[in-house]
C-alpha cells in the first residue's frame, strides 16, 4: 500500500554541502581503491560468514603464533579484520542512505511526471490557442514505428510535496 506524503513546499537542497561531506569523506578514507572488473572477478567475495571466518583465523592466529607461515604478518592481519570491520559498519550506513536518496529521487520523479502530465492534460483541453505546446509535450508520447501512442488523457491526482523528516 502505497503511502502519500503531502506538504506545502518542498526542502531546499544544499547540494553543495552534500558533495563536501562526500569529498571529506574520501579524504577520510585515502585509500580507497578502484579495482577494474577483471581485479573484481579475481579477488574472493566474502559475506556475514566470511567476515566471521576471518575474526576466527586472526584469533587462532594470535594464540598460535607459531603456525603462521613467514609470509604472514599477524598484526597486518589484524589490522585488514578491523578496518573490514569499520568499512563494513560504514557501507551499511552508506547503503541504508543510498536507498534513501534513491526512493526520494522515485518519489519526486513521479510527482513532477504527475504534474507535467496534468500541465499536459490542461494544456490540451485549452483548444486551439496552446495547440503548439500540447504537440510539443504530445512528442512525448509518440511511439517508434507502428504509429503514435494514445496518451493517458485522464487528469492526475495533484502532486505531493515532500515532507522534512
Amino acid at each position: 500500500m502505497a503511502t502519500k506524503q503531502t506538504a506545502t513546499t518542498s526542502p531546499e537542497v544544499d547540494q553543495e554541502a552534500v558533495m563536501k561531506a562526500i569529498a571529506d569523506i574520501r579524504q577520510a578514507v585515502p585509500f580507497l581503491k578502484n579495482l577494474t572488473t577483471e581485479e573484481r572477478r579475481s579477488i574472493a567475495r566474502i559475506g556475514t560468514r566470511g567476515i566471521a571466518f576471518v575474526h576466527k583465523a586472526v584469533a587462532i592466529a594470535e594464540q598460535n603464533p607459531q603456525i603462521l607461515p613467514p609470509f604472514l604478518n599477524l598484526e597486518q592481519m589484524r589490522e585488514d579484520s578491523d578496518l573490514l570491520d569499520k568499512l563494513t559498519a560504514i557501507l551499511l550506513g552508506l547503503d541504508q542512505l543510498r536507498k534513501q536518496l534513491d526512493d526520494t529521487a522515485v518519489f519526486l520523479g513521479g510527482q513532477a511526471y504527475a504534474a507535467a502530465r496534468s500541465v499536459y492534460v490542461y494544456a490540451a483541453s485549452a483548444g486551439p490557442a496552446l495547440k503548439t505546446a500540447t504537440e510539443e509535450l504530445g512528442h512525448h508520447f509518440a511511439r517508434k514505428g507502428n504509429g503514435s501512442a494514445k496518451p493517458d488523457t485522464s487528469p492526475p491526482e495533484p502532486p505531493a510535496a515532500v515532507t522534512k523528516t
